[in-house]
């Protein structure tokens, strides 16, 4: 059933000419990493930190959660499953791996959806937000990259997540701020079991034309990767929690620059210390390290910094 609801959509792009391929290959990207941070980034350093400590964390939980269902199902990509299936050029350089549950998916759930119930007294928000993620998801089944279980396992999975988070950082936080340590030390925890689970299990070995359908050594890449990103949120949050604690309030000219900074070093960071990381370092180092960097410096570094340079300029 999975299959023929992807023939479908195959069908209607056929026949539609190929005319919505761009729009649902720019929606796509929305449920990536480069687009949500920036917006994460927005939201922390110029209108409100705790929803976008909410967005981060709600992120780093819900990728070790990907991860962990990732590599306990290693369910195969619909191409593999049907080669009937053709997806959208280039659609496969975002779906390496295994299929279930989608990855973007779930990072479009864990960062919009954790804004969305951050703000849900306003109705015109919840409704944009839940629609952007309802449209990522659809254009994962539309470029024919994944089947609607793993759209949908990703979606509830995250919803859970940031339910959770919701819990923790809303209601337990606040009336026992002290336990913020706990918080971390289970995040880093489950990350190191994680990694441990990812490097010791077993994986498929199915082999066509020479090759490895999936590589478990990409697959325990991107582990390495969703675990320092967890590490970095997690750290940077407790750092700048207990130490930094900068305010969000500021003139106008501030925060737009203080914003266009940020965003200019999140850009070098992703198009160019990426690349570096992987040229230097084994591909493990590279995903962990850079995918650290990315939140602490968000949630801690740059906060030091603008808050020193500010009080200077004020």
């Amino acid at each position: 059933m999975d299959i023929q609801y992807l023939f479908l959509l195959q069908n209607f792009r056929f026949y539609s000419e190929g005319v919505f391929n761009d729009f649902f290959s720019f929606i796509t990207t929305l449920g990536e990493s480069f687009i949500p941070v920036l917006l994460m980034a927005a939201v922390y350093w110029c209108f409100n930190k705790k929803a976008g400590t909410y967005m981060c964390l709600a992120e780093g939980v819900g990728g070790l959660v990907n991860s962990v269902l990732k590599i306990s199902f290693c369910v195969y990509r619909p191409w593999i499953r049907d080669p009937g299936i053709e997806p959208i050029a280039g659609a496969k350089t975002t779906a390496t791996g295994y299929s279930f549950p989608s990855g973007h998916s779930t990072k479009a759930t864990c960062y919009y959806g954790s804004l969305a119930l951050y703000f849900r007294k306003y109705r015109f928000v919840v409704v944009f937000l839940f629609s952007v993620i309802f449209l990522v998801m659809l254009s994962r089944n539309f470029l024919g990259v994944h089947t609607p279980q793993d759209v949908l396992v990703g979606f509830g999975s995250a919803f859970l997540v940031i339910l959770l988070m919701g819990y923790v950082l809303n209601d337990y936080l606040e009336k026992k701020p002290e336990k913020d340590i706990w918080v971390v030390a289970a995040m880093l925890i489950c990350g190191v079991l994680i990694i441990i689970y990812a490097m010791t299990k077993s994986y498929p070995q199915n082999w066509v034309d020479g090759k490895l359908l999936v590589d478990p050594a990409k697959m325990v890449t991107d582990v390495f990767g969703n675990v320092g990103f967890a590490f970095g949120g997690a750290i940077g949050w407790i750092v700048e929690r207990r130490k930094i604690k900068f305010s969000v309030e500021g003139t106008l000219y501030f925060k737009i620059r203080r914003y266009l900074i940020g965003a200019a070093v999140i850009t070098v960071l992703h198009y160019i210390l990426r690349n570096v990381f992987n040229l230097f370092l084994d591909a493990y180092a590279a995903a962990f390290i850079y995918n650290f960097l990315v939140p602490f410096f968000i949630l801690a570094i740059y906060p030091a910094l603008f808050k020193k340079f500010e009080t200077k300029c004020s």
